[in-house]
């Protein structure tokens, strides 16, 4: 069982919350953690929450599960891995939730957390047939592990604070005062009086970190605190 995989087809890259492999098939499972009254809505393809008399429309996930089983073939296709039964479901995670739809065809393919054992049973009477080996299992999971490409998550995204709220300027490596003075050819604190020549080297490295890894000399002046 993988989590969070992400691959690569093409330009774009997927992203799988659960994948189960077994000699037989294999699983893909969407696990939704929304809170209220969920709504699949099949006229329209869409997921409706309902909380605190609110309403608020996702994307339907029955689409998105038969997208992600395309886009696991072809990835598998690809990789010259051997043809194997792809099934996908949709997780309710959040067991307060209400699920209510328009259309019975989707109820097979949405089931809550509690439930995923009793139809993992279900698909292996359904698929008693060994495709694969083991070994070619095995070896399925290695390339998966290493064809992953983790998600870069954004340190002020993460955690809710904007460009505007980073302390700027060149940060004293004795004392930590902040911001150090540009003078000829050095840094100068004016709390220790220290004078360094390297000291933006780590202001630069805070800046790929926090705000991006490229910088023009324009951005660097204004990150500094450079008014020359």
């Amino acid at each position: 069982m993988l989590h969070d995989l992400r691959l690569s087809h093409g330009q774009h890259i997927f992203q799988l919350d659960t994948l189960l492999l077994s000699t037989s098939f294999i699983l893909i499972l969407e696990v939704k953690n929304i809170v209220g009254t969920l709504f699949f809505d099949t006229d329209f393809h869409q997921l409706i929450r309902t909380q605190d008399d609110q309403e608020e429309a996702f994307p339907d996930p029955h689409l998105q599960i038969r997208r992600q089983q395309q886009q696991l073939k072809m990835w598998l296709t690809k990789h010259k891995l051997p043809d194997i039964p792809i099934e996908s479901l949709v997780v309710i995670g959040n067991s307060q939730s209400i699920v209510r739809t328009t259309s019975n065809r989707i109820l097979p393919r949405v089931i809550r957390r509690e439930s995923i054992p009793f139809k993992i049973k279900e698909l292996e009477k359904n698929y008693r047939i060994n495709r694969h080996s083991d070994k070619d299992i095995k070896r399925a999971i290695r390339l998966l592990k290493r064809m992953h490409t983790p998600q870069e998550r954004s340190v002020l995204t993460q955690f809710q604070l904007t460009i505007e709220e980073i302390k700027r300027g060149v940060l004293c490596p004795r004392c930590n005062y902040l911001p150090l003075r540009r003078i000829p050819a050095m840094w100068h604190c004016l709390a220790c009086n220290q004078k360094t020549r390297t000291a933006h080297i780590d202001a630069l490295k805070d800046y790929s970190l926090l705000i991006s890894e490229t910088i023009t000399s324009a951005e660097a002046r204004a990150f500094f605190r450079d008014k020359r």
